[in-house]
C-alpha cells in the first residue's frame, strides 16, 4: 500500500469526497511491506469467500469492506470491542471514513464499554473527533447517514461487519483490528447469507441485553 492512499469510492453517489484512510508510512516501511508481500504472494487462497491478508496489505481489506458497503443497506452493525480505545483513535476514524461515504442508512458502532481507569474515549469525545474532521463531518451530512454508538458490558472478541436489508443479510468477520492491518497476517471471511443472518440475530440479542450506554448521532444541514 502506498502512503495512506486508499480513498473509499461508492457508486451510489455522483462524486463523493475523497478521504484518506490510515496514517502515513515511511518509504522504508513501504518497501519492506512490498518485499514481504511478494515473498508470500504464493500463499493466497483460491477460495473467494476467505482472504488471507498478508502483512502490509491494507488496501486489500479496505477494498473488501468498501465492496460490501457499496449497497443501500438499511442497517449495518460494526462490532469492534476496541473501537473507542484512546490509543486506537486512528482506527475509529478509519472505520468512520469507510462507513460514512457509503449509502448505508443506519450505522450501529458497537464496542466494549471500559470502566474505571481504563483508557477509552467517551461517546462525546468520539463524536467531537468526527466533527473536527471536516471532510468526514460533511460526508455524514451529505449522505444523511444515522450513526449510533453503543457500549456493551459484554466483551465480543472478534470483529464483525454485518449488513441487513429486509430479509437479506451479508457480512464479514475480520481477524484483526483496523489499526493492525499493516503489521499482522490474518484472515477476512465473507459470511454466507444464512450465517450472516444467524450472527445478526445473536448479536442483536446480545446488544439488547448488555447495552450500558448509547447515543444516536444525526447529522443535519
Amino acid at each position: 500500500m502506498k502512503k495512506s492512499d486508499y480513498k473509499p469510492q461508492y457508486t451510489h453517489f455522483g462524486k463523493p469526497s475523497e478521504m484518506t484512510i490510515g496514517q502515513e508510512k515511511s518509504t522504508l516501511r513501504i518497501q519492506q511491506e512490498e518485499r514481504e508481500a511478494q515473498i508470500l504472494a504464493g500463499l493466497k487462497p483460491a477460495k473467494e469467500t476467505s482472504h488471507l491478508i498478508l502483512k502490509g496489505s491494507d488496501r486489500k481489506v479496505y477494498q473488501i469492506v468498501n465492496q460490501l458497503l457499496d449497497h443501500p443497506w438499511e442497517d449495518v452493525l460494526l462490532l469492534d470491542p476496541y473501537l473507542l480505545d484512546l490509543d486506537r483513535k486512528q482506527m475509529m476514524m478509519d472505520w468512520m471514513r469507510l462507513l460514512c461515504g457509503s449509502p448505508v442508512k443506519w450505522i450501529h458502532a458497537i464496542y466494549y464499554k471500559k470502566e474505571g481507569t481504563q483508557k477509552a474515549m467517551t461517546i462525546a469525545e468520539a463524536c467531537q473527533s468526527i466533527s473536527n474532521d471536516w471532510l468526514l463531518n460533511q460526508s455524514f451530512r451529505r449522505n444523511k447517514n444515522k450513526l449510533t454508538f453503543v457500549g456493551l458490558r459484554e466483551y465480543i472478541h472478534d470483529r464483525f461487519l454485518l449488513c441487513r436489508e429486509g430479509n437479506r443479510y451479508a457480512g464479514l468477520s475480520l481477524g484483526t483490528s483496523v489499526n493492525s492491518l499493516h503489521s499482522n497476517y490474518f484472515c477476512v471471511h465473507n459470511l454466507a447469507p444464512s450465517f450472516a443472518e444467524e450472527c445478526w440475530r445473536v448479536f442483536h440479542e446480545v446488544v439488547q441485553a448488555n447495552t450500558v450506554e448509547s447515543e444516536v448521532i444525526q447529522w443535519t444541514t
